[in-house]
Parts: C-alpha cells; structure tokens; sequence
C-alpha cells in the first residue's frame, strides 16, 4: 500500500487533473488527508467518496444550509430550542467536545409532529455548524481539529428510543455522517448506559472495524474518570464531575412545537371524550389585526365547529366568529379561514355533541398570517463601506 504521503500527492493531483476544486470558505487543507483515510488510502475510491460528498451538497443546497435553514425550516427554532445537544469546550489537544443527551429526547413527541425531511434538515446545519468550527480552530492551532470528542448521555433511554421510525432515522442519519464527513470521530463515550445497550455492543462489537472500535466506549454511572483522560477537569462540565460550572446543558424533555400564541408548527393531534368539547385558545396581537387566519381540520367522527372571539385576555365578551353548526363526518379535511378584525383571544371548539359512549380523535393546524421573511437567494454583505451581492458559492468547479 502506498504511504500516506504519496497516496496524498496523487489524489491531489488526481483532482487537479479532473479540475476540481475546492472553496476555501468551506474545505481546507485538511479536507483530502480525511477523504483518503477514510478510504484506507486507495486513492480511486477517496476521489469517488470526494466527487459524490460534492454532488451531495449541491443538490441538497448545502453549501448555503447555515443561512438558509432557519428561514425555510418551518421546524428550525423549535428543533434549535428543544435539541439536548451542545459544543461544551475542549480536549487536552484543542479538539471540540460535543454532548447529545439521547436519553433526554422525546422521540414519539418529535415523530408525531416533525415531519423527517425537516429532522434531516436540522441535522445536516448542525453538523454543517460543527464543521466549521472545526475548520476555525484547526486554522487557529495548526493542525487537525477535526476528530472531535462525542460524549452520548444515555440517562433516560428507554423502548420509546428504539422504535422503527426511531431506527430509519438513525439510519439515514448515520448514511449521511459516513458518506459525507468522515475521520470525524477521535473517540465516543456513550455514558449512562442502561444494561440493554451495554449487551447490544458486546454483541455487535466483534463486527466493528477495530480502528473504529477502540474509539468507543460504552460506560455506565462510573465514567468520570475516562473523560478526564481526554478532558482536563477544568475544562469537563461539573455535570459531569469536571468543575467547569460556566455551561448549564440546555433542551430535552418533554418536546411540544406550541408557539406563544397558541398556534402550532405542525398539525397537533388530539381526542375528545364522550360529549365532551375541545377548546384551542390562540392570541392575535394587536399587529396583526385585520389578518387572515386560517385553519383546517379532520375528525374521526361528526362533530360540531365553532370559533369565539373572548375579548383581549380571554375573559371578555363572547363574540361569534363562526357559527356552531356540524361538520361533514365523510369529509377528509375540513378548511376555511376568516379575519380577526379585532387583537384578542380566539377560541376553536370542536364539539363532540352527537356521541355520548364513543371519544373523538382530531388532526388540526391553526396558522395567524404573518409577514414571511424572503428566502435567501443571495446574501448581502458590508465590506469596505460598500453592500455587495455574495454569488451562491459552489463547491467544485470544472474549467
């Protein structure tokens, strides 16, 4: 087998050849040394592994991801505000060290409202976000930042984590990691691990690649002293016996997309009892009186529908916005809108009149006309006192 050095020199020069390059804003002189080691030095096949990561990113819009997914993700700040995952500092060599609280997820919470496309969406700008900050201290220190430290806190993990949607997820996740950023990994501690996961892995651990498996640890209670091997104490959280008190984990629990006016980022699903009513209360400002308001809805079952408005804090005069009258049971989707002429309290009763033995399921999204932010087709910035349109960058280029 060729040595590293050579193997480099060739593939470098391989993709000279085929007039490939790579844009400094987003790869590094680090970027090809990855590729080849992840391919055992075999030079075709690190060119093959580079030229499908660069196709990948133009068609899925990479390039841009970390300007464009907080506007077009419409799940982007409830996934931001709620994901128990954070960079919390550094090894003993400079590299990143990331903690995701797998355990902390609500899984069936996140699956019942996110669809998966904005999941996938959400992970690829994480780790989008990741690596460059991978490439902003490896340019700091001078060397190879990239094989970071990941710490998996498996406190809390449970059946709900293990389902079929759970697993296609992981999947795809972990297609997109191995195809697109490799030699990314330095080591992995998966911490709090209940015994289910700690015999999964003396299971599947012969299978592994044995670089890949002397970077995993599977650990119980007892892994403080592990990660300090790699994490000096000052730098460890206290959370995690270190005595750095400076970062407080943030996310998890229980996941609801509720926004603070009442409305949803997804359709919310729930059910009504024999007889028994469902009342959404959401709050229109003052802004956006006179907005539209739309909504639509699918019942299991006939039921009645009606819309009050309950003055500004909801305690007001009732006034009739639309009229209580049954719903067609065959319907598959029930839509309408109307204007909130007026700032306040509007309150959606789906009223299961007709049934006093039988409950109700319901699907319904309730969505306040805002004003949209425009989507990024170009971004504009200052540079020497001048506004300049900055050109969608492009990954590789042939000439």
């Amino acid at each position: 087998m060729a040595s590293e050095e050579a193997a480099l020199s060739q593939f470098e020069a391989k993709l000279k050849e085929n007039k490939i390059e790579l844009d400094p804003e987003i790869f590094d002189q680090y970027t090809t040394i990855r590729f080849l080691r992840a391919r055992k030095l075999v030079v075709e096949d690190a060119y093959k592994m580079l030229t499908e990561h660069l196709q990948w990113r133009e068609d899925n819009g990479v390039d841009d991801i970390l300007e464009t997914a907080p506007v077009q993700n419409k799940n982007f700040k409830v996934l931001d505000r709620y994901w128990p995952g954070m960079y919390v500092g550094h090894d003993k060599d400079g590299v990143p060290v990331w903690v995701d609280r797998g355990g902390q997820i609500d899984a069936d919470g996140i699956l019942a409202s996110v669809p998966i496309e904005d999941y996938i969406n959400y992970h690829i700008y994480s780790t989008e976000k990741t690596m460059k900050l991978k490439k902003e201290i490896s340019a700091k220190l001078g060397k190879n930042c990239y094989q970071g430290v990941n710490i998996e806190d498996l406190e809390g993990f449970g059946r709900s984590h293990m389902t079929s949607n759970c697993i296609e997820i992981f999947k795809r996740i972990n297609a997109i990691n191995a195809a697109n950023y490799p030699e990314c990994l330095k080591v992995f501690f998966a911490i709090n691990s209940p015994t289910l996961v700690s015999v999964a892995f003396k299971l599947i651990r012969g299978y592994l690649d044995p670089t890949t498996r002397e970077k995993i640890f599977v650990l119980g209670g007892n892994y403080t002293d592990d990660l300090l091997k790699y994490i000096d104490k000052s730098e460890l959280i206290a959370a995690y016996g270190g005595t750095n008190t400076s970062i407080t984990l943030k996310g998890g629990g229980k996941f609801s997309d509720l926004k603070k006016d009442g409305t949803t980022y997804n359709p919310a699903n729930n059910s009504i009892g024999a007889g028994g009513k469902l009342e959404v209360p959401i709050t229109v400002k003052a802004k956006y009186a006179g907005n539209k308001v739309s909504y639509s809805f699918s019942a299991s079952g006939d039921m009645k529908f009606s819309v009050e408005h309950r003055g500004i804090e909801g305690k007001g005069q009732k006034k009739t916005i639309i009229e209580a009258k049954p719903c067609d049971p065959s319907a598959a989707e029930i839509k309408g809108d109307f204007v909130a002429s007026q700032e306040g309290v509007y309150v959606f009763i789906f009223d299961n009149y007709n049934s006093w033995v039988k409950s109700r399921s319901i699907k319904y999204h309730i969505i306040i006309d805002k004003p949209k932010k425009e989507e990024i087709e170009e971004v504009v910035e200052e540079k020497d006192g001048k506004k300049k349109k900055k050109k969608k960058k492009k990954t590789s280029k042939a000439k």
